[in-house]
């Protein structure tokens, strides 16, 4: 209950963040340094050092008690993602781009572990993160990610577009061919209704599988 209640605070408290900096954009001021403020309250450390330090050791940062932490996740994904749209905003596409896959890279870590998080509006966050990010050309490894990502929310038609755009395109066609075929082997195993609910019917998933295993 202690537990529950502390993180009830944190989701409340970053909630109230969000509509501070999203009040300074309106008014087209600077929202970076009310962002470093956020990343040292809610996560200790700096903006500065969210976005040099390897993606891999910042996940590993944001445990709590050795175990991955949702909650640190997400707020770090939004934070950086909100800083992604600064740069955006001000023409920076280069610094936006890097802090758009950033925020991926973190947010992708709550739903490929199926973690509990208690940030308000957390998936609307993931999904906002995902249609940003795909408005650039991305690298082949996040393009499947992106197609796990819609695998994982249950948008099973959006994540078959996805898996075909990245087979027909990439140069790595054997890697994709085999991480595409376990990933229709896994939504087979899912119910109709499940697929039905996904916008793909199990005649299809398996056509598409088929697809894939003789024409690629």
């Amino acid at each position: 209950m202690i537990k529950d209640n502390h993180s009830k605070k944190i989701a409340e408290r970053f909630t109230s963040l969000l509509d501070k900096i999203h009040d300074l954009d309106s008014k087209q001021m600077n929202t970076l340094p009310e962002i470093n403020e956020a990343f040292k309250s809610f996560l200790g450390i700096s903006s500065n050092f969210a976005n040099v330090i390897s993606k891999v050791d910042l996940i590993k940062l944001l445990r709590t008690n050795m175990l991955l932490d949702a909650n640190k996740l997400t707020i770090a994904a939004k934070l950086i993602f909100e800083e992604g749209k600064y740069f955006e905003k001000n023409g920076d596409a280069q610094a936006a781009f890097y802090r758009y896959e950033r925020a991926f890279t973190l947010i992708f870590v709550v739903f490929f572990q199926n973690l509990d998080c208690d940030i308000h509006n957390y998936k609307e966050f993931a999904d906002e993160i995902v249609e940003t990010l795909t408005e650039y050309e991305i690298e082949d490894r996040d393009s499947f990610k992106v197609a796990q990502y819609f695998g994982f929310t249950g948008n099973y038609a959006t994540a078959e577009d996805c898996i075909f755009q990245l087979l027909n395109n990439t140069n790595d066609k054997e890697t994709y061919k085999a991480e595409a075929i376990k990933f229709y082997e896994d939504l087979l195993n899912k119910t109709d209704d499940e697929l039905k609910n996904g916008d793909l019917s199990r005649d299809e998933a398996t056509s598409s599988l088929e697809e894939i295993k003789n024409n690629f």
